[in-house]
């Protein structure tokens, strides 16, 4: 409170006469000496123009679900027009153009404002300047799509993605205990009894530079061929996957019904009949048209509302 306070440039007794609240009063509550009721805390909240929440310190967002999301609208809005987004991006922007966009965007607030580095800037929280939010929403949208629908294309970028870069095969032997050390006035003074006479010069020089020891461990035990091994054979699926691209386009949108029935029997053989879309692949069990027909009708129920529960959960 006391920093909303201060952002505002105003004074205990300034706001005492506006929320007519004794000083005092106000005071206590910016030094957690006392607990402002819940009509207080709304008029606190309304005052300083943030959701009660983030007054009580219980969340990061410090403008109301409806002011974030009527920013969103506007920055997805400019998406729709803007031609230096590339191809996979005004489509990842435009499958979200439907009834469903609200709920969308809801989401993607909630997990801006949950980003470490937003928690830390004012500017990021309380969207005055939007250039972050407005490069971060694009990002967004695109691995929701990416994550959400299933394509060739989007198979093919998920994939690509989630092999491990050489980086991270290569540091795979560091063990994560750094230390980072600036050669500054209090490193000097911690060592000052053990640095040789002829090193002196050398030191301060390394200081006048602006130097930083770094140390930590590794495990020399992990080979640096299988590393460089490793990092050749991932180079070349990625390559591979890549020529892919070229390979399969994408097809029409075509949601099928995948139904299966397996038995174990007597015997202790599993037996199998399952029917992909209008293909039956399986039918080793002895089973009519008829009731295959009413379990197919069954799983298409149970399918269509489980997908309704997820879509609200996502919301």
């Amino acid at each position: 409170m006391k920093e909303l306070r201060k952002e505002k440039k105003v004074t205990l007794i300034e706001m005492s006469k506006i929320l007519k609240i004794p000083r005092s009063t106000l005071s206590r509550y910016e030094n957690g000496d006392s607990e402002p009721k819940q009509k207080t805390w709304e008029e606190l909240a309304n005052y300083f123009d943030v959701p009660v929440a983030y007054l009580m310190g219980v969340s990061n967002q410090k403008i109301d679900d409806q002011k974030a999301l009527e920013i969103a609208k506007n920055i997805y809005k400019r998406y729709l027009t803007d031609e230096r987004l590339d191809e996979k991006q005004k489509k990842a922007v435009r499958y979200f153009n439907n009834e469903n966009l609200d709920e969308v965007l809801k989401s993607g607030m909630r997990q801006y404002f949950a980003i470490p580095a937003v928690k830390e800037n004012i500017d990021w929280q309380d969207l005055e300047n939007n250039g972050f939010l407005n490069t971060w929403l694009d990002g967004y949208l695109e691995n929701r799509y990416l994550k959400e629908v299933k394509t060739n294309q989007n198979l093919i970028t998920n994939t690509y993605y989630s092999i491990p870069d050489c980086d991270e095969i290569d540091t795979y032997s560091n063990i994560d205990n750094e230390v980072q050390i600036p050669i500054d006035d209090s490193f000097l003074k911690m060592i000052s009894s053990e640095i040789p006479q002829k090193l002196t010069d050398e030191i301060h020089q390394l200081k006048s530079d602006d130097t930083t020891l770094l140390i930590s461990n590794y495990e020399n035990a992990v080979s640096e061929e299988l590393q460089k091994e490793i990092n050749n054979i991932l180079d070349e699926a990625r390559e591979k996957i890549s020529i892919l691209k070229e390979k399969y386009p994408d097809n029409p949108n075509e949601i099928k019904q995948i139904t299966a029935l397996i038995t174990n029997s007597r015997s202790g053989k599993y037996e199998v009949w399952s029917r992909v879309g209008e293909v039956e692949e399986n039918d080793e069990i002895n089973i009519s048209e008829p009731l295959k027909e009413m379990f197919i009708q069954i799983g298409s129920e149970i399918l269509e509302y489980k997908n309704n529960d997820f879509k609200e959960t996502y919301k």
